[in-house]
């Protein structure tokens, strides 16, 4: 604003901030705001004078500042914008844009409106038009400042935006700025997706051919524009426009388009083509396969009616093409053409060859279509007879040689003749062997009555008084025809010429015709002639045999084997009328003993068998009789071997002791060296009986060829330890077997030399039984592992005197070693108080759950194990290991405080520690029945009889249910009983109802393959048990589907007196399903380390087990005395040296299985 200034003399001068002694300065107030950018204050100048202090002057200036310039204001970027209207409707949807504004001093408002000009025709003051229009502005949206700026509707055409800027001083600008609403949206096309079209009729000459014609209107299913009408139009593809028919292009777009026969079952697209009144274009398309539907027309030939004998020989009604070579084929017509003609069904209605056939015919067009109309063909043949029949003449023949003539025939007319022949045999009257009467009887089907016997055609119809001879063709001996004729008569004639040239016999034997031997007779149909046959034999039948090998006695008590001989006979003439005797010359002794009852088979193949026959040299003398009187005799000679290999019984291990030896000579114990001699015999538990003795014996460590002549073995330092060992015994056949055990070679003395301080123990049950597969760790200022062998013995060597040692043992896996229901009976008798566990070993046994105490829930665990339900224990493993040495300070309670599972060593005294030794518990079997050990003898229990579950037998329907309920006789006098149920694919189990046993005493784990696990235990009496609610598959007797079996869980019972019982299902008829012999898979499989082969038997017997891979050699071989019931055994990879599919075979004297099993590396 500029500082003040004052006149002089010397002009106007600016105090800026002082002129000579004239100074001036000011202070602004605080403003006051009008708008924003428009505000006012006052500034309050001081002028004074340097001079004059006192006469300074104040002076007001009212200053105000303002914005007096209107906002700049132009159109979106675009204008004239256009708009499309919205699919739906012919208004548009839009954000309104801002336009471009800008100002100098504050903020802008901007006012919206869509305005629109609308051209009204003026009215006058009489309400009519007058001609003349205005134009009117329509505010069509506002838009207030700040609001949405998205409008919709906006109509069709031209319109503006006004825009009205005000910045915050009142200044304004307005703009107008064009924009249009367009129709820039196609119109919907919608087809119909389910036309169909079908060829019309029509002519197929040129120029008339059969089409379908679709119209735009046909596939258009209502197509529509959002602003208005719609135009449509068509057009298709595959077609040819310049031949107007099928082709490869599109036709012209049009009203409609036309399909041909050549578009049946070709898929065409058919295009709908739709326009909008500004132009925009759709189209929609679909796909149509044009069928044909109309059937072609089929025209028959004419009705025929013949003779039969006029029809060709060997006439078949059913031989279409010889029908239509004789009676013609019928026509057809199609609108797209005739494909096909044919004969598609000829019933005969004939009845030896007269009667009726009706030929049905049908005619296929070119698109598979059949006619509909009934075309058919009646043929009628007419019923005649004429047939011809040879008897022959008296023959003799030689058994062997081609038979004699026999009967003949012709059918000429509508005949169906049938020959059969019975013979009946006599005995000789004179150089034959015998006669034959045969009887020939001859039937015309087509003529016969049914009743009436037969005509008897005489032996001497030539009437030359020589029976049998005939006379076929003149002089040679032949028989004769029976010649049956049109006219209903017979004659009898040498043969069937009939010509007049030919029908006079020469010599009429007769005497009254001189055409025919006889006068006419009436046909019958049914004629019956004898022909007489001399039979010569004197060919002796022939006996054949093949040299049998020798018969394998495996009975090592009656050294007896059973033998089947088989032989042949040849014989040509009487086969049925053979008379066998067997002779047995035992020993080859020469006297012979008949044999009654031993010769099965039939001709020519018969056996012969006998049993029970000792071992030796022996042979069968055959003695062969034909009808005739020829007779054979052969020797079947044979031998019998003993082929059982003598089965040696082992003790289960011996220690023995190195000694000093003296190698050198000094007389004095070689150091480091030690020596025992140990011999066969001394394994033999007990003596053995064979067929073939002596017996003999050898012994070699397991690996090493077995050699008859070593009878015994020298033990040396390298041997310290468990040697496994094999003891052969041979007999006098040479069989060989063996049985394998071990020796404890032990150097208690140290001959073997010093060495460093160890720590050595076992690994022993409480019954003092060694445990092997323990991992024994050591840990502390050395580490090492090894695994405990059958002797459950452990060794750590090279330690080092004075330092401190951690012994730990583990074993985990094979849960269900020694664990049964009966464990569940001693472990309840334990919590009941009524039989409390003896030892702190069993309670610890009993402690499935690890808690520190016996309960219900150790039982309830145990049980799922059992079942199947649970394979492991959630928190406890197989096996628990106490030291020794450890005295439980309270017996009744192992747990009063933690007893110790590893064996802490202090100071390791140079002089070893041998007695490190652990007892294993195998939790869950307090009875202490588990396989510690691969040379532990198997749990012989007693059974003494047998636990039924009783249910009644019952005939299942396949697809009805039954219910199938338990009872047991014998429940109250039990304390407990497990068993695994099968079930075959003829059934299907829906539900378990409980009884005496709930839900939780069964698990089906395993009901995918047919078996349903259950164990109970407790007090009952014979109230129902349980009920299995079945479904059955197939129509079968109840007892053939279901069974015991000890495939997952072992089948036995526990007595309250003590006793172990079978577990089997009795049945009301008096079947009873019990486990039989039973080979069960591996578990678990595929398997690395070891694996359980499971096995039932019905009765004691000793078991050998053979593993072999896939070419059968065997890897390994075991062997042991299985008991009555369930058995097992553990087989470690590590034997075997093989990996991948092997096979295991589990026999005894009576019964084999094979399986496999996979190992896997």
């Amino acid at each position: 604003t500029g500082y003040p200034f004052i006149f002089t003399a010397f002009g106007i001068f600016d105090i800026a901030p002082n002129y000579c002694n004239i100074g001036a300065s000011y202070e602004d107030l605080p403003t006051v705001d009008e708008c924003e950018g428009r505000f006012k204050f006052r500034r309050e100048w001081t002028i004074f004078d340097w001079c004059d202090p006192g006469s300074s002057l104040l002076v007001n200036q009212l200053i105000k500042v303002g914005d007096y310039t209107a906002p700049e204001v132009s159109c979106p970027a675009g204008t004239p914008i256009a708009y499309s209207t919205s699919p739906f409707s012919c208004g548009a949807s839009f954000e309104v844009p801002m336009p471009s504004v800008s100002d100098n001093c504050s903020n802008v408002t901007v006012y919206t409106e869509i305005v629109t000009t609308t051209e009204e025709e003026v009215i006058n003051q009489y309400g009519l038009p007058t001609g003349q229009f205005v134009i009117d502005t329509v505010v069509v949206r506002t838009i207030q400042p700040g609001a949405n700026r998205f409008v919709s509707s906006i109509p069709f055409g031209d319109h503006f935006f006004r825009y009205v800027a005000e910045d915050d001083c009142g200044n304004e600008t307005e703009l107008y700025c064009p924009f249009s609403v367009i129709d820039q949206i196609e119109p919907v096309a919608v087809c119909d997706d389910q036309l169909n079209v079908s060829i019309g009729g029509g002519n197929i000459v040129p120029g008339q051919p059969a089409l379908a014609r679709v119209f735009a209107s046909d596939v258009d299913e209502g197509s529509w524009d959002n602003c208005g009408d719609v135009s449509i139009a068509i057009f298709r593809n595959n077609f040819n426009p310049i031949t107007y028919t099928c082709g490869t292009q599109n036709s012209v777009t049009g009203d409609f388009v036309d399909f041909f026969c050549c578009d049946v079952g070709v898929t065409s697209d058919i295009t709908l083509v739709v326009t909008d009144q500004y132009g925009n274009q759709n189209s929609c398309w679909l796909s149509v396969t044009p069928e044909d539907k109309i059937n072609p027309f089929c025209d028959a030939p004419d009705n025929v009616v013949v003779d039969c004998d006029d029809l060709p020989y060997g006439f078949d009604a059913s031989d279409a093409g010889q029908l239509e070579d004789l009676f013609g084929m019928a026509t057809g017509a199609d609108n797209c053409g005739v494909a096909s003609v044919q004969q598609v069904a000829s019933n005969a209605d004939l009845e030896c060859g007269y009667g009726s056939i009706t030929r049905i015919f049908r005619v296929t067009d070119v698109n598979g279509l059949s006619s509909t109309n009934s075309c058919v063909q009646v043929i009628t043949i007419n019923e005649v007879h004429n047939y011809e029949i040879y008897f022959p003449e008296d023959a003799e023949a030689n058994c062997g040689t081609p038979t004699p003539d026999t009967v003949e025939y012709n059918e000429l007319g509508c005949d169906l003749l049938a020959v059969t022949s019975n013979d009946e045999q006599f005995s000789a009257s004179g150089d034959e062997c015998y006669k034959i009467f045969r009887t020939w009887k001859v039937i015309n089907w087509c003529q016969y009555d049914g009743e009436s016997d037969p005509y008897i055609v005489g032996r001497d119809e030539d009437c030359n008084g020589v029976p049998g001879d005939g006379d076929r063709i003149a002089n040679n001996g032949n028989g004769f025809w029976l010649l049956a004729r049109p006219n209903g008569k017979i004659y009898f004639d040498q043969d069937t010429d009939e010509t007049p040239d030919n029908n006079v016999p020469g010599i009429n034997f007769c005497g009254v015709s001189n055409d025919y031997y006889s006068f006419e007779y009436d046909e019958t149909g049914y004629y019956q002639y004898t022909q007489i046959i001399k039979v010569y034999d004197d060919t002796a039948p022939e006996i054949s045999f093949t040299q049998a090998d020798a018969f394998c006695s495996l009975d090592n008590v009656n050294c007896d084997a059973n033998v089947t001989y088989p032989f042949s006979i040849d014989e040509d003439c009487t086969p049925d009328g053979l008379t066998i005797k067997v002779f047995l010359d035992p020993f080859l002794s020469g006297d012979l003993v008949e044999l009654t009852g031993v010769v099965s088979g039939s001709y020519p193949d018969y056996t012969i068998t006998v049993n029970d026959l000792p071992i030796g040299s022996h042979a069968f003398e055959v003695h062969v009789l034909d009808g005739c009187g020829n007779s054979d005799l052969a020797i079947l000679p044979f031998d019998i071997i003993d082929c059982k290999a003598p089965a040696p019984f082992c003790l289960n291990g011996i220690a023995i002791e190195l000694m000093p030896v003296d190698e050198d000579g000094d007389n004095l114990p070689d150091p480091g060296a030690g020596m025992a001699e140990i011999w066969a015999s001394d394994f033999i538990a007990s003596p053995i009986t064979d067929c073939s003795e002596p017996i003999k014996y050898s012994i070699n460590r397991a690996g090493e060829p077995n050699d008859p002549d070593q009878a015994g073995l020298v033990l040396t330092c390298d041997d310290e330890g468990t040697l496994v060992i094999e003891i052969w015994a041979y007999d006098a056949a040479g069989n060989s077997d063996f049985c394998e055990t071990y020796i404890l070679v032990q150097d208690n003395m140290g001959v073997c030399g010093a060495a460093a301080p160890m720590a050595a123990g076992a690994v022993n049950t409480e019954d003092n039984e060694p445990v092997e597969d323990v991992q024994v760790s050591l840990s502390g200022q050395a580490s090492d592992e090894m695994t405990t062998e059958n002797d459950g013995a452990y060794v750590f060597t090279n330690l080092t005197a004075g330092l401190d040692y951690t012994i730990t043992p583990q074993r985990d896996g094979d849960y269900l070693n020694g664990v049964s229901t009966f464990d569940l009976v001693l472990i309840s008798k334990h919590i009941l108080g009524v039989g409390p566990l003896s030892t702190p070993y069993q309670r610890i046994a009993a402690d499935v759950n690890n808690s520190g105490s016996i309960t219900t829930l150790d039982l309830i665990q145990l049980r799922k194990l059992i079942l199947s339900i649970d394979t492991e224990f959630a928190n406890n493993t197989s096996w628990r290991f106490v030291e020794e040495a450890y005295v439980f300070p309270d017996p009744s309670n192992p747990w009063a405080e933690q007893f110790p599972e590893v064996i802490n060593i202090n100071d390791l005294p140079a002089t070893s520690i041998m007695d490190a030794d652990f007892v294993a518990v195998k939790i869950g079997d307090v009875n202490g029945d588990a396989a510690a050990n691969s040379f532990a003898v198997v749990d012989e229990r007693s059974y003494e009889g047998t636990f039924a579950l009783q249910t009644d037998e019952q005939e299942l329907k396949a697809g009805n249910e039954y219910r199938v309920s338990f009872t047991a006789a014998e429940l109250a006098r039990i304390e407990g009983y497990q068993a695994t149920l099968t079930l075959n694919k003829g059934v299907e189990l829906v539900d378990i109802v409980s009884g005496v046993a709930t839900e939780d005493n069964f698990g089906l784990a395993y009901l995918g393959e047919g078996m349903i696990t259950t164990s109970w235990n407790g007090e009952a009496s014979d109230a129902e048990l349980f009920t299995l609610v079945l479904r059955a598959n197939s129509d079968v007797m109840l007892s053939e589907v279901l069974g015991v079996s000890s495939a997952v869980t072992k089948a036995e019972a526990y007595g309250k007196d003590g006793s172990f019982q079978d577990v089997a299902i009795e049945f009301s008829t008096g079947t009873v399903a019990g486990a039989g012999f039973e080979l069960y898979q591996n578990q678990p499989n595929p398997f690395k380390g070891e694996t359980v082969i499971g096995f039932n038997l019905p009765e004691a017997a000793q078991v050998t087990i053979t593993i072999s891979d896939v070419t059968g050699k065997v890897l390994k071989l075991y062997r042991q005395d299985g008991s009555k019931g369930y058995n097992h055994i553990t087989v470690k990879s590590s034997e075997l040296a093989a990996t991948g599919v092997v096979q295991y075979t589990v026999s005894t004297g009576t019964h084999s299985a094979t399986k496999r099993m996979v190992i896997v590396e």
